[in-house]
């Protein structure tokens, strides 16, 4: 099992080798780790793109990734949207 400082191990190395700021969310929109603050409306927001099922969609600025586990959507990884984090994530 993965601890939290672990967990924000890897997402501080994800923005070091991208530049593009994350968030790891419990699929009921808890934040577990990352490296920026969301605002306080995505809580709601990360839920309701857990119960949908869909893979990746934007909101805000931001994209939103489904990690599944075991075919269960457990996790979201969610990425400050910019013009470089496009790039990036297009690769």
């Amino acid at each position: 099992m993965l601890t939290n400082q672990k967990i924000q191990k890897i997402l501080n190395e994800i923005k070091e080798i991208t530049g593009i700021d994350n968030v790891l969310c419990a699929s009921d929109g808890g934040v577990i780790g990352g490296t920026m603050e969301l605002p306080k409306e995505f809580e709601s927001i990360i839920g309701m793109f857990g119960e949908a099922g869909h893979d990746t969609t934007t909101a805000m600025g931001y994209t939103l990734l489904r990690l599944d586990v075991e075919g269960d959507a457990e996790y979201i990884l969610v990425m400050k949207t910019t013009e470089k984090s496009d790039e990036v994530l297009c690769r």
